[in-house]
């Protein structure tokens, strides 16, 4: 998937600057609900089970404040009970933005990395992910675009829990929004490929 992206430059110091991409705007045309809107949501490790939904073409904007968690993110293509996965994360400790895919569905070859991770500092206790998931490639957008990462999955589809995620300790939810989204695809587009 990679979708289209504005480039930007940001002043990062005297004589610094960051490239930094954001999805483009006409992206949200495709946005259909939402299918959730959530704020100011206390979760720890026991309650995270219970913030779960159902979306397999979706665009998710979490917005994690980090009290005691180590590591938090979001499960998805989730079969609920561990056996497929794909998890994208941020971990305080290591400070890495990571897309684990090591239980995604099935894996292609040996080469086939399980996990990937970028280098990533919080500025404060606070993380923002903008996720696109498809059927096949998960697209995150940390920060309004200060970092990105893409990769493919290659879930079972039947499987399409949403969840979120921390293996211990506690956070605060201050915004989850999730919409599915639309095919860039009319009817009309599919029936004149399919001829």
């Amino acid at each position: 998937m990679t979708i289209p992206r504005k480039l930007t430059l940001n002043k990062v110091g005297s004589n610094q600057f960051a490239l930094n991409q954001a999805p483009v705007e006409a992206l949200q045309k495709l946005r259909n609900g939402p299918l959730v809107a959530q704020s100011d949501i206390f979760v720890d490790a026991e309650s995270a089970s219970a913030v779960e939904y159902h979306a397999k073409v979706f665009e998710l904007v979490i917005k994690y404040r980090i009290v005691t968690a180590e590591e938090v993110g979001v499960r998805v293509y989730s079969s609920g009970d561990g056996k497929q996965e794909t998890i994208i994360g941020y971990n305080k400790g290591s400070k890495k933005v990571f897309i684990d895919r090591s239980k995604s569905g099935k894996i292609p070859s040996d080469k086939f990395a399980p996990k990937i991770e970028a280098p990533y500092t919080l500025h404060g206790e606070s993380i923002e992910f903008r996720i696109f998931v498809d059927r096949g490639s998960v697209e995150v957008f940390i920060d309004g675009g200060a970092l990105t990462m893409t990769s493919q999955i290659f879930p079972d589809n039947t499987k399409d829990a949403v969840s979120v995620y921390a293996p211990k300790g506690l956070y605060y939810i201050d915004e989850l929004r999730l919409w599915n989204l639309n095919s860039i695809w009319s009817s009309t587009d599919v029936a004149e490929i399919e001829e």
